[in-house]
């Protein structure tokens, strides 16, 4: 027998010792979903669906073209857990100790794979997987109900935050413990604060401060806002009625909103 055709549909990397478990368990399934759907109508062309999804992933290890990057950004870490295909280091975080220092929470998202070094050695950036599932989990995010997840995503009452001009601040007894500078940055620390807790072992112990200061120190390096819009940075003066202060801005480029305004001693 010819298996010339054969060799033509195999893919080596995702098939054999590179199978991705994950990938086959979710491709099964959804083959068996089709094959179903498809027997309702005819039973002997819904084994033939079967058949034919089954001979596929045998030899391409997937059936959905993309899989392996889908599986990879969309399966939860705890079903990844579950086959042994977790992707990223998982870093245990003390509640107690607190991170008010920036290197040791740079050290941390450095650890836990969102951070990286420049080519150059002398800056931090996102890795491309973190900035990409970052961007892809603001586009889930519903600006209707951004304030709603934020209290749960920091463990905090809704009522605790207010609006402040055009941005945001978390209160603590009407004291301000965490400020946004707009509806972007509630988004995209929605976004980030989920990605943290499925990286960081801890993260539900963590008092509702320390993970403002995680998400805080996140925006910094963010290389997109909510809808893909790009970044960029720039120096401003703040001013109030009896101080003025030089502020690290980063906005997004379109629209203008401010991701973070961090103050340069």
């Amino acid at each position: 027998m010819d298996s010339r055709p054969l060799d033509a549909l195999r893919q080596p990397a995702y098939t054999g010792e590179n199978r991705c478990l994950p990938c086959t368990v979710v491709n099964v399934a959804i083959a068996a979903v089709l094959a179903v759907a498809a027997g309702r109508h005819n039973r002997a062309f819904g084994l033939l669906v079967a058949a034919v999804a089954a001979v596929l992933v045998w030899l391409r290890g997937y059936l959905v073209p993309g899989t392996p990057e889908l599986t990879k950004r969309y399966l939860p870490r705890r079903v990844l857990r579950w086959f042994g295909k977790d992707p990223l280091a998982t870093v245990s975080v003390d509640p107690e100790r607190g991170f008010s220092d920036p290197e040791e929470l740079e050290r941390t998202l450095l650890d836990v794979g969102a951070l990286e070094e420049t080519p150059d050695g002398r800056d931090l950036r996102l890795t491309d997987g973190f900035a990409e599932q970052w961007t892809a989990a603001m586009a889930d995010v519903d600006p209707a109900t951004v304030e709603e997840r934020l209290a749960t995503a920091l463990d905090c009452d809704a009522e605790n935050l207010q609006s402040r001009g055009e941005g945001t601040a978390l209160l603590d007894e009407f004291r301000p413990v965490a400020q946004w500078p707009s509806d972007a940055a509630l988004v995209a620390d929605v976004a980030a604060a989920g990605l943290l807790r499925d990286r960081l072992d801890g993260w539900d112990d963590l008092p509702t401060a320390q993970r403002t200061v995680f998400l805080n120190g996140l925006r910094l390096f963010a290389e997109a806002c909510p809808g893909g819009e790009a970044v960029e940075t720039s120096s401003e003066v703040v001013e109030s009625c009896c101080s003025q202060m030089d502020v690290f801005v980063v906005r997004c480029a379109d629209s203008g909103q401010h991701l973070l305004e961090q103050p340069v001693e």
